[in-house]
């Protein structure tokens, strides 16, 4: 007899089982949003250094006070730039501005001949010729002759950095999960088949393609003025901007081969990867090839593990994981074991390169990121021989990690790689080569546009050096391939190199020699030098009765010829009252009278004045020569007599570091400067003082005529 069978009746759990499930996705939720919670406490805290093509370091620095608006303002950056998207522009305290685009791989510079006290305002925007991303911001500087600072680094990432960031996260995230999604298909469809493991494929690739969308839109728009030619030219720009356009059809490829269901879908999955690796980072590595094998092998190893714990956290195995997805788990593990390895070994290749160093790793923001990255990839260990091991796995847990790696890889994109910050922080070798220094017999002019400067050693009758300092509108590097030729008493002598800015030579002197220094070139020219009686005497003691005298003088007037070695001349005429009072006007019409915190511009002759309260005080007396202590060389190079009065001729050299620059003053026997010159690069000075003490008056301009 045949009894028919019951159904099994399943007796309830005990209240304490009841009560452990909600306990479990309680830890389960605690852990992941502890994990979520580093990541952003680590990547939100502040940073010392903005993205990608970020400002090394500007000359003169953000917020300097100088007593000489530059020859030009520098601004050097970590990566190097695309010429037709980067541009800079400075602003004078009269709201004339000055544009320029990059003159060398990482470097923008903006040409001023002006002296204008007040505050500048620079303004840059630069677009990475490696990865094509942008980055923007400001530098500020004032003239009022209270001292300058060294260079520095610009300041943190912007709100809108990070979400950018948030749209790559997506897009990466979705990307890596669709790869994950195809092994795991694969896997199932291994006999026996597991009927149960289908994961949605489509989807993450429509997501990847929306995100992709709207990150290469946005980095478009940031790194153009949105017009369509601009927008075609950032696209065309190199390796990076092709790149873009093809990881958004590459998406749209790999989605319509799982809509026909093409039989080769690993490649149209796979190539989007290889994309992305070819937009990012990895083209500014050398070689490019290497960077980009790394930067790709890397991603894909990601997709098969990472994405590989994500995708199988979307399926739900008939009797849980513990019985009916053991076996896909089983499946799954060597794959896991491999591709993961292979992902920490390319990781790690790729750290090495793009650190640089062991204090890059906790002193520059990548590193930290970096470090909060690798720290999820170790706690997935424990959670990953939890899971195959013991056969308790936790994929929703394992899958949250994965996406705070996979956001905090995106997020690496948004922030400098270290060791190409520190090559383009390092400076420009023999800057400082052929600069004097100690007691130094040293003059100074201009040939062409390039600055020279002499220094005689000892400066006594018989065998001489005799250096040559060239410092040219292009920089320190541009110095070394000048040609240079010079002349004494018309006789040419050899020159022989002792670092960039520096040539040098020995001859015999006995004092009143001509120098003539001939710059080849177009910006070159001849500058012309007479060497004084030698022995010469020092002049220090004069030169200091001189800075008493001029910082107690109450008024007085002065004429000022500014020029850059060109064509271009501005002459300015100058009023001053102490202590806070300073009118001006130059050659095109342009005035400006300051009292106190308000200050009056006018742009050009009968245009009306505009009033600007709460400005920079500009405080009286004022000279081009107080910013630039301490002095070396203070020699009495002669004498003559200006407007009727004899005066000592004194040459001296600034040794501010960074901004090297040549006085020479003519003063009358009380200490009042009658004449001075000045030469520093691309800032060429004559300026004359009249009126000291007299009673001169400065008054508010009538505002609007």
């Amino acid at each position: 007899m045949i009894r028919p069978r019951l159904p099994e009746v399943v007796a309830p759990p005990p209240e304490s089982c009841l009560g452990q499930r909600p306990r479990r996705h309680r830890r389960r939720s605690t852990l992941a949003g502890a994990v979520l919670a580093l990541l952003a406490a680590v990547l939100l805290s502040p940073v010392d250094a903005s993205a990608h093509a970020f400002l090394a370091a500007s000359l003169p620095v953000d917020g300097a006070h100088l007593g000489l608006a530059p020859g030009a303002v520098v601004l050097d950056f970590s990566e190097p730039l695309n010429r037709k998207l980067s541009y800079a522009s400075v602003a004078d305290p009269e709201g004339r501005s000055v544009n320029a685009r990059p003159v060398a791989a990482r470097e923008i510079r903006v040409d001023l001949i002006t002296n204008i006290p007040g505050q500048y305002l620079v303004r840059w925007m630069a677009v990475s010729a490696n990865d094509g991303h942008t980055t923007s911001g400001t530098v500020t500087f004032t003239v009022d002759a209270r001292g300058v600072g060294a260079a520095a680094a610009a300041g943190g990432p912007s709100p809108g950095d990070f979400g950018l960031a948030v749209a790559r996260w997506v897009e990466d995230a979705a990307l890596l999960l669709a790869v994950g999604m195809l092994l795991i298909s694969w896997l199932g469809r291994r006999e026996p088949r597991l009927d149960w493991v289908r994961p949605r494929l489509r989807i993450p690739l429509v997501v990847a393609c929306v995100a992709g969308c709207v990150v290469i839109t946005t980095e478009a728009l940031a790194a153009t003025d949105g017009t369509v030619s601009g927008v075609i030219g950032y696209f065309s720009a190199g390796l990076t901007g092709v790149a873009r356009v093809a990881r958004v059809v590459l998406e749209l490829w790999a989605i319509l081969a799982v809509s026909v269901r093409a039989r080769y879908l690993w490649p149209a999955v796979l190539a989007p990867l290889v994309a992305l690796a070819a937009s990012g980072h990895a083209v500014g590595n050398a070689p490019q090839w290497w960077g980009l094998t790394i930067d790709s092998v890397h991603l894909v190893a990601a997709g098969c593990w990472a994405g590989g714990i994500m995708a199988m956290a979307t399926l739900r195995p008939p009797d849980g994981w513990r019985r009916g997805g053991i076996a896909l788990l089983t499946r799954f593990t060597p794959w896991a074991l491999g591709t993961f390895t292979i992902t920490i070994g390319f990781g790690i290749l790729q750290g090495v390169g793009n650190v640089g160093s062991v204090a890059a790793l906790t002193g520059t923001a990548y590193g930290r990121v970096l470090l909060v990255k690798a720290g999820c990839v170790l706690l997935m260990i424990p959670l990953s021989l939890l899971a195959w091991r013991l056969r308790r796995p936790r994929l929703r847990i394992e899958g949250s990690v994965a996406l705070a790696v996979v956001a905090a890889a995106a997020l690496l994109a948004s922030f400098p790689v270290p060791s190409r910050a520190q090559a383009a922080g390092d400076g420009q070798p023999g800057a400082n080569a052929g600069l004097p220094h100690g007691t130094q017999l040293t003059l100074a002019d201009h040939a062409g546009e390039v600055l020279v400067g002499v220094t005689v050693t000892p400066a006594q009758p018989g065998l001489n050096q005799i250096s040559l300092y060239l410092l040219p509108w292009d920089g320190a590097a541009a110095a070394g391939a000048l040609a240079v030729n010079a002349l004494v008493d018309q006789s040419a002598v050899r020159l022989q190199g002792c670092g960039d800015t520096c040539r040098e030579t020995s001859v015999r002197l006995v004092g009143h020699e001509s120098l003539t220094v001939d710059v080849a070139g177009i910006t070159g020219g001849v500058a012309h030098f007479q060497i004084p009686s030698l022995p010469t005497s020092d002049a220090g003691s004069l030169w200091r009765t001189a800075l008493s005298r001029m910082s107690t003088l109450h008024s007085y007037t002065m004429h000022e010829t500014l020029t850059g070695g060109g064509a271009t001349t501005v002459i300015s005429n100058y009023i001053a009252v102490a202590p806070d009072r300073v009118a001006w006007t130059e050659n095109n019409g342009a005035g400006t009278v300051a009292i106190g915190t308000n200050r009056y511009d006018r742009q050009q002759a009968g245009a009306p004045w505009v009033l600007e309260a709460g400005s920079v005080v500009i405080p009286e007396p004022r000279f081009v020569w107080d910013a630039f202590s301490p002095y070396v060389g203070e020699r009495a190079l002669g004498t003559e007599t200006i407007d009727g009065t004899p005066t000592t001729i004194v040459g001296f050299f600034g040794s501010t570091p960074g901004t090297p620059v040549w006085f020479r003053l003519w003063i009358d026997a009380t200490g009042q400067v009658r004449r001075a010159e000045m030469r520093a690069q691309g800032h060429f000075m004559d300026e004359t003082f009249h009126d000291f003490n007299s009673p001169l008056t400065i008054n508010p301009p009538p505002i609007g005529s």
